[in-house]
């Protein structure tokens, strides 16, 4: 039996467990359905092999999910205004445990990339969602836990959904890798069933033209545009960094396959820090927060940049990450305390941006040497630290 929250303009009333259990839940939700935006990267060379086809055509399987993914949240996030985020989430999961199993499925290079596309639209359901579903049935005071948990899955999928995608592809094959991944969609989805209270919405009679209208005049105001910089820059630098950073420590020192991996898993010790995002962002306020992420994220990319040692390379990267984990939930908040009404609109298109980031990072990193690399996404982060200076937001 579903139990309703009843919602409050900003707050619902749940139990301390109850808010624990979502606020875990869906953090692992999002490591879930975003690992499937890296889980080709590793196994590219065997597409390669497997379809016969030049790189660049299977490197397009990774980058059709991320453009689909990017448009399915302008549709996915104005839904959330008319039908209740529990049922747009549970859908969602449902289907994309089906086009997941599709993509296993896939017999020519042509199939995978179309059954990719579709996978990413629908995946989309999940992130804008989660976001608006925090903002509607979570107390003011808990979000920025709930977010930075959120987040904390979103960054974790970059390196465990390539974790996972490399083992299972070594212990039997690279469409394996989907046929888990639905699995693990289908039970998730089972759980979101149980596990989320129902949520009441007042259907919104606008179309979809008008949402979208609405939503996209929110680049005219001057606070969410200096936000969604920021937001750009986070995802476009975090893909840039580790798609170049395996050439560059192959060809400079000469480190296998497994070594690499490790200096790439070594981020999640950065990422221990966005937990207690929430606490910091309660203790110092959201504008110092992100600031200080700002700050220790471009201070980390530079010292990427200027580090000649594996080692310093590697302490530098969990000084960025580290920066990136406190970053992203202060500058969620931050996004949805600036939407006011429009919040829903203005999560939307900070989840668009964010994505889009990601998706010019895989096509940047190819395009200079690791050094020049770091260089520029260094500069573009300090450009963001200068950019955040400028929002005036409470708290």
């Amino acid at each position: 039996m579903e139990h309703h929250i009843r919602p409050k303009p900003g707050a619902a009333v749940l139990t301390s467990g109850q808010y624990w259990l979502i606020t875990i839940f869906l953090g692992l939700c999002g490591l879930m359905v975003v690992s499937s935006v890296y889980t080709m990267i590793p196994i590219n060379l065997h597409l390669v092999q497997t379809f016969a086809v030049p790189e660049s055509m299977a490197a397009l399987t990774s980058g059709v999910f991320a453009w689909f993914y990017g448009l399915g949240f302008l549709v996915f996030g104005p839904l959330s205004d008319r039908i209740s985020p529990k049922k747009i989430i549970i859908t969602g999961l449902a289907a994309l445990a089906v086009a997941t199993v599709l993509v296993s499925w896939a017999q020519s290079i042509e199939q995978l990339i179309v059954s990719r596309a579709v996978q990413g639209f629908i995946a989309a359901s999940f992130a804008p969602v989660a976001l608006a579903y925090i903002f509607e049935v979570m107390l003011e005071q808990r979000r920025a836990t709930s977010i930075a948990f959120l987040s904390t899955g979103y960054m974790l999928a970059g390196i465990i959904g390539q974790l996972i995608s490399s083992l299972v592809t070594q212990i039997w094959d690279w469409s394996a890798v989907y046929v888990l991944f639905a699995g693990l969609y289908g039970f998730i989805f089972l759980l979101a069933i149980k596990i989320l209270p129902l949520t009441q919405v007042q259907p919104s009679s606008a179309s979809m033209v008008d949402i979208w209208k609405n939503t996209f005049c929110l680049f005219k105001e001057g606070m969410l545009l200096r936000c969604y910089w920021i937001t750009f820059t986070l995802l476009l630098s975090f893909v840039a960094l580790y798609a170049a950073l395996s050439g560059y420590l192959s060809n400079t020192y000469g480190l296998s396959t497994e070594q690499i991996f490790s200096i790439r898993a070594a981020g999640i010790v950065g990422m221990l820090v966005s937990p207690f995002a929430g606490r910091l962002i309660g203790r110092f306020g959201l504008k110092r927060v992100l600031l200080t992420g700002l700050i220790l994220a471009t201070g980390g990319l530079f010292l990427v940049w200027a580090m000649s040692t594996v080692l310093f390379l590697t302490m530098a990267s969990i000084i960025y990450v580290a920066g990136l984990s406190i970053t992203f939930p202060a500058l969620m908040n931050t996004v949805g305390q600036l939407g006011r009404k429009k919040k829903g609109g203005a999560i939307t298109l900070y989840t668009f941006v964010l994505f889009m980031g990601a998706s010019a990072g895989a096509v940047i990193a190819p395009w200079a040497s690791f050094k020049v690399i770091t260089l520029v996404l260094a500069m573009l982060l300090a450009a963001s630290v200068v950019v955040s200076l400028g929002i005036r937001v409470a708290g």
